[in-house]
Order: C-alpha cells, then sequence, then structure tokens
C-alpha cells in the first residue's frame, strides 16, 4: 500500500512539474504560436521578392546603413525575378547586448509580419543555428538565424518567395546537370 502511495505521489509530482515546465517554455517563446495574424513578407534592403532586377546587379552587396548586417546577397530566377534576399552580419558585443540586438529583429520582424512557428516543409529542416525563428506566410516568409559563439553572433535573415524559389532550385538543378554532362564530355575526349 505504501508503494503505491509513493508512485502516485511521485505521478502527481511529475506531471505538475511537466504541466508547469511547459507553461513556462511556451510564455517564454518568442515565436507566437497563433497563425491569424501573418502578412507576408514582401521584401527587404530596398528591393522586393518577385520583381525584376533592372540591369547588372551583384549577387553580394556590403550594406552599411542598416546595422548588424553587413552583406546582402540576392537569388533570382532566370527572368532575373528576386526570389530570395539575404543580410547577414557579425555582432560583436557583450553578452547583454547580443541578447538586446536578438529582441530587436525579433520584435520588428514580429511586427512586420507575425511570428510563427515551422510550417510545412521547414518542420523537417535541421536548426543549424542556435536561434531559428520565422516569420509571415509560409509562401512568403522571412527565417532569422543566429548562432553565437563566445564573444560574437553571427546573424542571418532570409526573406524568400517559396513559388519562385522553386523554380530558381529547378532551374539550378538543370544548369549543374548540363555543367556536368559538358564536364563529363570534355572528360571522356581526353580519356
Amino acid at each position: 500500500m505504501k508503494t503505491k502511495m509513493i508512485f502516485l505521489m511521485a505521478a502527481i509530482i511529475l506531471i505538475a512539474g511537466c504541466s508547469k515546465k511547459q507553461k513556462t517554455t511556451e510564455a517564454s517563446n518568442p515565436v507566437a504560436t497563433e497563425v491569424s495574424n501573418l502578412k507576408p513578407v514582401t521584401g527587404a534592403f530596398g528591393y522586393n521578392l518577385g520583381d525584376k532586377v533592372s540591369g547588372e546587379i551583384d549577387d553580394y552587396i556590403i550594406v552599411k546603413d542598416t546595422p548588424p548586417f553587413q552583406e546582402l546577397s540576392i537569388e533570382r530566377t532566370s527572368d532575373d525575378r528576386i526570389c530570395r534576399i539575404s543580410g547577414s552580419g557579425i555582432v560583436n558585443e557583450d553578452e547583454d547586448a547580443l541578447h538586446d540586438n536578438q529582441k530587436r529583429l525579433v520584435a520588428v520582424l514580429t511586427e512586420k509580419y507575425g511570428a510563427r512557428d515551422r510550417i510545412g516543409e521547414e518542420k523537417w529542416a535541421t536548426q543549424v543555428n542556435d536561434v531559428d525563428l520565422y516569420f509571415g506566410t509560409e509562401n512568403r516568409a522571412a527565417h532569422l538565424g543566429i548562432k553565437y559563439s563566445e564573444t560574437n553572433q553571427f546573424i542571418t535573415v532570409d526573406y524568400y518567395d517559396k513559388e519562385l524559389e522553386g523554380i530558381y532550385n529547378t532551374e539550378q538543378e538543370s544548369k549543374n546537370k548540363t555543367d556536368d554532362e559538358n564536364k563529363k564530355a570534355a572528360l571522356s575526349k581526353g580519356l
């Protein structure tokens, strides 16, 4: 009887502890699980997803007026429509400043697009950063990735159009296949 009573009390304590931990985790998570407030991402750094880039544009651009980002990259489909805009930067500050920086980024992206959990294909993506947060809709989204080291944080933010990115990836696969076939043909001639 004593054993049953001890087991019952341990189970109640375990259930109460797990319930309290889950509530604490949900409250401390900066990403809302409600998706009703989501807005599609339009673009960033002066570029809009889906716009055609007129004229020459470098794939990598140095950014000076949008801290903490120092570098910008743009991916385009073969007809020059922007499918992905990525900003990256390294912040070298003390721990409190790094945390404040993260809070500001999350607040701005949440206000503009709405925060959400991983959905769709993102659910299966491996988390490679210390922070991986998503904003906007599934088709037009922003991903904030932060990787911490002892003295700094590496920050990336990717804005993407899922449909255009699918076109871009198909085009790249085709290009890579053609390049590989050409290299094999050149090698075959020499052997």
